[in-house]
């Protein structure tokens, strides 16, 4: 037991962490950089699409709002496959 703690106070296994954990850090932050730049991306295109064909497509007034509920649903039932399928596997 007396081993276990010496290395805990060693400085080369502190600075070892240390790096462990600034990796992960700035892994995790690019990551999320990452995940921003193609949600921003995903959001332009789709608003210059749905703009484009409301100007010139013969949607109605309700066209935005009907197509926001269908994606809705179709999202839901994406990430309820997903955890479903996360629960089976645990």
């Amino acid at each position: 037991m007396e081993q276990h703690i010496l290395i805990h106070n060693n400085a080369d296994y502190i600075s070892a962490v240390k790096i462990i954990k600034d990796a992960i850090l700035k892994s995790r932050y690019r990551a999320a950089q990452k995940v921003n730049h193609e949600m921003l991306a995903l959001y332009y295109g789709i608003g210059g699409f749905i703009s484009f064909e409301s100007r010139n497509a013969q949607w109605g007034t309700g066209a935005i709002k009907a197509i926001s509920g269908q994606a809705e649903i179709t999202v839901h039932r994406f990430f309820r496959k997903v955890l479903n399928l996360r629960h089976e596997n645990q």
